[in-house]
């Protein structure tokens, strides 16, 4: 058994899940990603991914870090989220791409600020996409594209302190 807790562990899960049932507190799971988080009795959250458990109450920037996680776990609350897979292997978004309609958006799987990103309208687009992608994390989301706004919050201690609209970048002429 690896003791690194970046590397999934078959053993962390179901012992997670016994102990819960044992203390009386709930776990919501994402099994792909194998993350998602311990509900306490006072509705306080604590989020894990793999075998790291964070003590942040509120959250953690390795589950939010992580794409696929998060749109999971968003999705199990009840958010529209967008219909997308991720993979390391280009076949697997192949397949995505056959059975949807387009554009795509292909990005790492825990990349930031459009690092790696590409938007892309069909299968012959694919393997230039794979590669910008790849070269910041070996897992790559495709997701149907969502054309709106690009919502940005601040979140502290269970409070939404502000939220806003990000803007892409332009520059103005004199």
């Amino acid at each position: 058994i690896s003791t690194d807790v970046s590397m999934p562990n078959p053993f962390f899960i179901p012992l997670l899940k016994r102990l819960a049932t044992e203390l009386g507190v709930e776990v919501i799971v994402d099994e792909p990603s194998q993350g998602g988080y311990i509900l306490l009795p006072n509705g306080q959250r604590s989020y894990f991914k793999r075998m790291s458990l964070s003590v942040n109450p509120v959250g953690s920037a390795r589950v939010t870090g992580d794409k696929g996680l998060t749109l999971a776990l968003l999705g199990k609350e009840g958010s529209i989220v967008p219909l997308g897979v991720q993979s390391d292997l280009p076949e697997v978004l192949e397949s995505f791409i056959q059975e949807n309609q387009g554009p795509f958006v292909i990005k790492p799987n825990s990349s930031y600020q459009a690092k790696g990103l590409s938007r892309i309208s069909s299968y012959p687009e694919l393997p230039t996409a794979f590669e910008k992608a790849v070269k910041f994390d070996t897992t790559v989301r495709i997701e149907q594209e969502i054309v709106g706004q690009h919502l940005c919050a601040a979140v502290a201690y269970g409070e939404v302190y502000f939220i806003y609209t990000k803007q892409p970048f332009s520059a103005g002429g004199m």
